[in-house]
C-alpha cells in the first residue's frame, strides 16, 4: 500500500508543479480521509472485484489487516501525517 499511495501522491505532486505554478507540488500531501477513502477502493478492486473476474487472483482476508497497517504507515511516514491544508491551518493560529 505504500507504494501504490506513494506513486499517487508523486504523481499528484507534479501535476501540482505543473499545472499549478503558485503552489509547492512537493508539500502537496494527501488528507487523512484521502489515504482512508483511496486505500479502502483499492482493496475492493484487489481484494473483492479481481478475484470474481479472474481465477488468478485469491481472495485473503489477511490482506485487509495488511492494507490497513500500509495505509496507516504511509500516512504517517511517507505522507508526513498531515495535509498541506491542515499544516497552513495550523501555523495561521
Amino acid at each position: 500500500m505504500p507504494i501504490l499511495l506513494g506513486l499517487m501522491l508523486q504523481e499528484r505532486q507534479i501535476l501540482t508543479n505543473v499545472f499549478l505554478t503558485e503552489h509547492d507540488g512537493d508539500a502537496y500531501r494527501f488528507s487523512g480521509w484521502q489515504t482512508a477513502i483511496t486505500a479502502t477502493l483499492l482493496v475492493i478492486v484487489l481484494e473483492e472485484l479481481l478475484p470474481m473476474l479472474c481465477d488468478g487472483y485469491t481472495r485473503d482476508t489477511w490482506d485487509y489487516l495488511a492494507y490497513g497497517l500500509g495505509s496507516v504507515a504511509f500516512h504517517f511516514v511517507v505522507n508526513g501525517g498531515q495535509s498541506i491544508e491542515q499544516e497552513t491551518e495550523q501555523v495561521d493560529t
